[in-house]
């Protein structure tokens, strides 16, 4: 960070890492350094939105998928990105509903289910496993 400040893959892998620390303070600082640095990127709302919904700030976790479903009027944003945030609200309902969407978007992270973080509280659900 001191050697490249505006390196946005480095503010969203130390969000990352300090969310799953449950340092939410710091990991949301780093989130907003990225979409700062990268407006309307949606994998990066993506990564912000399900901080603030893991944080316990789901009012901010909804405006972020308002957000979002207002980008998608304009630019694909894939549906997992949806089913993300929606994880992290413990909404099972509404993740299953966006993410069976990217399997109809043939959505290549759709892999990376079993070894995401994000995906760790359905990790046993029978509906992830048949997804």
């Amino acid at each position: 960070m001191e050697q490249a400040p505006h390196f946005v893959l480095a503010e969203f892998w130390l969000g990352s890492a300090y969310r799953e620390k449950h340092m939410y303070p710091e990991s949301l600082q780093h989130f907003r350094n990225a979409t700062t640095l990268v407006p309307n990127n949606p994998g990066l709302l993506m990564a912000y939105g399900y901080a603030l919904a893991v944080s316990g700030d789901a009012q901010g976790a909804h405006n972020v998928l308002t957000q979002l479903q207002s980008l998608s009027q304009h630019r694909f944003v894939p549906a997992i990105y949806l089913a993300g945030i929606y994880t992290g609200l413990g909404d099972k309902n509404s993740a299953f509903r966006w993410l069976d969407k990217a399997v109809t978007e043939h959505n290549d992270r759709l892999i990376y289910l079993k070894v995401d973080p994000i995906a760790d509280p359905f990790a046993q659900t029978p509906g992830l496993r048949a997804l």
